[in-house]
C-alpha cells in the first residue's frame, strides 16, 4: 500500500534577487513545518500512522536487517565471510562496529523516526483539543492503540542490537544501559532539547515495552479490534507481551499471554507442506487459509521494503549456508515437510550431505518483483513459549501437550510423544527449526546465556551509538 509519510521538513532560506540584507535580517527564519499544523483531521491522523507502518517496513528495520544481522551473530548457519563487506557486515559479524557505519546509522536513524511518528499521533491524541466529531470520537482509540503498539515494538527491537540481554536472575535490576525512551514528538526547531536524553535501563525500557502494549491492548479491545494481521490488534499486544515476559524469564506472564493467543481460536496450525503458504504472502488483504499468522510486515510491488531476499536468496548468492550436522538431522527425518522451510526445496540427498543446503523460508522467486510479507507474530511460537515456559516449572503435562502439536503439525502422520526424557531441550531444538532466520536464534543465545557465533562476549557484539546521536545528545553513554 503506499503510504503517505508526514515527517518534520528543514527549510533552508533562499536569498531572493532584490530582497535587502535589511529585510532577510527581520525575517524569522521559517525551520520546521510542524506537525501540529498539518494533522487537521482524521484523515491526516491516518496517514502518518501509514507512515509510521512504513517505517516499521523499512528494510533498516523489520523489513530485513534486523532479521538478517541477527543471523549473522547467531549460530544456525554457516555464514559464507567472502559476501560480507567492509564498513558494515564484516564489522557487524566481528564485532568492530564503529560510529560511521552507514547501515547501523540508518536503523537507528529510521527506528526512531518511526517512533516519532507515532508520538506525534498519540501528542494529538492525548491532547484532546486539536480533533472533534464523531468520526474522530469513533477511530481514536484504535489509532491510538496502533501508535502505541508500533512505538513499543521499536523501542523492544532496539534492545536487540544497543543492549545487553536481560537477566532473568536479576529482575527488578537490570540497570545495564539500554536506549533512549523517546515519547514526545519533535514538533520544532525549539523542541530538540527534549530531544537529549539518556539512555534509560534495559529494566526501564522492559517495562516501558510492557505498559505501552498493555495499554494498546485495552484501547484495542474498547474499539473492537481483535485481529488484524497486517495492523496491530488486541491479539497482536497479547502475542508481543508473550514474546516480551519469554524473553525477560518471566515464566507465569508469558504462559498467561501466550495461552490467550491460543485459547482465543483465532488463528490455527497449518498442516504439512501447505506451511510455505506463510511465507508466500504478498500484499493486503491476506489470503483467507493465512490462518497461523497474528502480524506481518505487509509489501506490496508498489512499496516493498522487504529486502530479505538479498540474505538468503540464491537468486543474489546467498550469505548462509546451513551447516552439515543439521542439514542432515533435518534432511533425514523424511516425514517432517517442515524441512521445505528449512533447506531449499530442490536439494537432494547429495547436495545436503555436501553441507551445501541453504535457507529456503525467503527463496521466492517473485519476492523481489511482488514484494513478500515478513512474518514478525506467529502461532507456533506461541506453542513453543508454552511449552518450554511450562517445562521449566516442572508441568510436563502441558509441556508435552504444546511440543506435540509443534511437532504433529509438520507431520502427515505423527504419533504423539509422551516421555518427559530430555523435555526442555526437545523442546528448544523445536524453536531453533521451527523460528530459524526469523532473528529469534540470536536472542535465544542471549537469553540463555550461550555463546553466539564468535564466542559469548555480547558487549563485543553491540552496535555503537551513532555520530549523529553522540554529536546532538553528548551525554549519552555509548557502548
Amino acid at each position: 500500500m503506499k503510504k503517505n509519510i508526514i515527517q518534520i521538513t528543514i527549510l533552508t532560506l533562499v536569498l531572493l534577487i532584490g530582497f535587502s540584507c535589511k529585510k532577510i535580517l527581520e525575517q524569522r527564519p521559517l525551520t520546521v513545518i510542524e506537525n501540529d499544523n498539518v494533522i487537521n483531521s482524521v484523515k491526516d491522523l491516518e496517514s502518518v500512522l501509514n507512515g509510521a507502518y512504513d517505517g516499521l517496513q523499512s528494510s533498516n528495520v523489520l523489513g530485513g536487517n534486523m532479521i538478517f544481522y541477527s543471523d549473522l551473530l547467531a549460530d544456525d548457519a554457516d555464514v559464507r565471510t567472502i559476501k560480507l563487506g567492509a564498513f558494515g557486515t564484516n564489522e557487524i559479524y566481528n564485532g568492530n562496529t564503529s560510529v560511521q557505519i552507514g547501515a547501523l546509522r540508518d536503523m537507528w536513524r529510521d527506528c526512531y523516526s518511526t517512533i516519532n511518528r507515532a508520538n506525534n499521533i498519540i501528542n494529538i491524541i492525548d491532547n484532546g483539543n486539536k480533533l472533534s466529531g464523531a468520526e474522530y470520537e469513533s477511530k481514536k482509540n484504535k489509532i491510538k492503540a496502533q501508535a502505541q503498539f508500533i512505538r513499543a515494538v521499536i523501542h523492544y527491537e532496539l534492545l536487540r542490537f544497543w543492549a545487553l540481554p536481560y537477566d532473568a536472575s536479576k529482575s527488578g535490576s537490570n540497570n545495564q544501559p539500554g536506549v533512549v525512551i523517546r515519547t514526545k514528538p519533535t514538533l520544532s526547531i525549539d523542541s530538540l532539547d527534549s530531544y537529549k536524553k539518556q539512555r534509560a535501563s534495559v529494566e526501564e525500557v522492559y517495562n516501558f515495552v510492557i505498559e505501552e502494549l498493555k495499554s494498546a491492548d485495552a484501547l484495542f479491545q474498547q474499539s473492537g479490534t481483535i485481529t488484524s494481521i497486517g495492523y496491530g490488534s488486541s491479539m497482536a499486544c497479547k502475542a508481543m507481551l508473550a514474546r516480551v515476559f519469554y524473553f525477560k524469564g518471566d515464566n507465569d506472564n508469558a504462559i498467561n499471554y501466550a495461552q490467550q493467543i491460543v485459547a482465543s481460536n483465532k488463528y490455527r496450525l497449518k498442516k504439512t507442506d501447505s506451511l510455505l503458504v506463510n511465507y508466500r504472502n504478498q500484499g493486503f488483504p491476506l489470503p483467507a487459509n493465512c490462518t497461523e499468522n497474528i502480524f506481518e510486515i505487509i509489501n506490496t510491488p508498489i512499496d516493498n521494503g522487504n529486502s530479505l531476499s538479498s540474505p538468503y536468496s540464491r537468486k543474489l548468492d546467498y550469505y548462509f549456508l546451513i551447516p552439515l550436522t543439521q542439514a542432515q538431522l533435518l534432511y533425514n527425518d523424511s516425514l517432517d515437510f517442515r524441512r521445505k522451510l528449512f533447506l531449499n526445496v530442490s536439494q537432494n540427498a547429495s547436495q545436503v550431505l555436501t553441507g551445501s543446503a541453504f535457507p529456503a523460508k525467503y527463496d521466492i522467486p517473485t519476492i523481489q518483483a511482488n514484494g513478500s510479507n515478513v512474518n514478525y507474530l506467529r502461532l507456533p511460537e506461541m506453542h513453543l513459549i508454552l511449552a518450554e515456559c511450562y517445562s521449566i516449572k516442572g508441568d510436563d503435562v502441558n509441556a508435552l501437550l504444546h511440543y506435540n502439536k509443534i511437532r504433529e503439525r509438520g507431520y502427515k502422520v505423527y504419533t504423539p510423544e509422551t516421555s518427559s526424557s530430555n523435555l526442555l531441550e526437545k523442546i528448544q531444538y523445536q524453536r531453533r527449526i521451527e523460528l530459524n532466520f526469523e532473528g529469534d536464534r540470536y536472542m535465544f543465545l542471549r537469553k540463555n546465556k550461550l555463546p553466539l557465533r564468535l564466542g559469548n562476549d555480547y558487549q563485543k557484539f553491540l552496535f555503537k551509538i551513532p555520530q549523529e546521536e553522540i554529536a546532538g545528545n553528548a551525554d549519552i553513554t555509548q557502548n
